[in-house]
This record gives structure tokens, C-alpha cells and sequence, in this order.
């Protein structure tokens, strides 16, 4: 039983509760990379337009368990 065996997987619907928040870009996104939202990094995709670290980004879908970010609207 491996590491990887122990860790659950998680499915869209799992994933659908973040739809909506926004977060700090942690690692350039280009156009993967890292997002750090409520304290927690998630690994998530962009929508094709490359984010440097340290801009805010909002989760707007879920496509094939990924999460897919774009830039945050400022309010």
C-alpha cells in the first residue's frame, strides 16, 4: 500500500464547493501551478493566460477534476 493508495480521491462535485473563491497565485501559473486559498495550496490551471505569483485569482470551474482559475475582478 503505497502513500498514493491512502489518499482519497476526489471527484468534480468534491471539488465544486470552491467554485467562487478567490485566492493568491503561489507559483507563476503558466499555465499550471499553485494557489493558496483560505490558508490551503491547491494545484490549479489557468485559463490559459499566464499569472505571476501574488495575483488574486477567482476559481470559476472545474474541468476534469482540475481547478481553472482567472484573474480576480477587483471590487
Amino acid at each position: 500500500l503505497s502513500l498514493h493508495d491512502a489518499l482519497p480521491i476526489l471527484s468534480s462535485t468534491d471539488l465544486q464547493y470552491l467554485v467562487g473563491k478567490k485566492g493568491v497565485v503561489t507559483t507563476d501559473l503558466h499555465p499550471a501551478g499553485k494557489v493558496r486559498i483560505e490558508d490551503v495550496e491547491f494545484d490549479v490551471i489557468s485559463d490559459g493566460a499566464f499569472l505571476e505569483k501574488g495575483t488574486l485569482v477567482e476559481i470559476y470551474k472545474i474541468s476534469n477534476s482540475s481547478l481553472v482559475v482567472r484573474k480576480a475582478r477587483q471590487e
